[in-house]
């Protein structure tokens, strides 16, 4: 997950805190536990240890993204197009609110579309969205070798509604 904006970005900072203090007072809190067993205690330190690593990572995405000066996302799924649009408005310095009047949509419009992940985004509304981020956008088709299925026979996705 990315973070998204400065409130996510505090969140996160506060967790990370409180998981590094979780892991240097591990032992100390967890010594009335004479019952436990060794693979379970070390288990809960291997998932905080987890939850730190990530909340590491997400900070110092969200740090390089609003530091770098010309700042790269790589989208290399449809999957992750969500996570690149975000990564790009952060990128670029603009809020939600910004955008959203560069867009021409209403924040709370833009804010419904980038929690959905842009899943009911309409494609006009992507390429508004790229464009005012000044998005360079770079395609590559892999088509598969074998003979592709007759139109009406493949498996075509429904289009959202929007």
């Amino acid at each position: 997950m990315i973070l998204t904006n400065e409130v996510q970005y505090e969140v996160t900072l506060e967790r990370a805190a409180g998981f590094r203090d979780v892991l240097e007072h591990f032992d100390e809190w967890n010594a009335h536990r004479k019952d436990a067993e060794p693979w379970l205690l070390q288990a809960e330190r291997e998932a905080v240890a987890s939850l730190l690593e990530t909340a590491d990572r997400e900070i110092a995405e969200y740090k390089q993204l609003k530091t770098a000066e010309q700042p790269v996302v790589q989208v290399r799924r449809y999957e992750e197009l969500a996570e690149g649009l975000a990564a790009a408005r952060i990128a670029s310095g603009l809020s939600l609110q910004a955008l959203a009047e560069k867009v021409g949509l209403p924040e709370q419009e833009l804010r419904s579309l980038e929690e959905k992940r842009y899943t009911e985004a309409t494609f006009q509304q992507l390429l508004r969205i790229a464009n005012c981020l000044r998005v360079q956008v770079e395609c590559t088709f892999t088509v598969p070798r074998q003979e592709a299925p007759a139109l009406a026979e493949a498996e075509v996705p429904e289009a959202a509604e929007g």
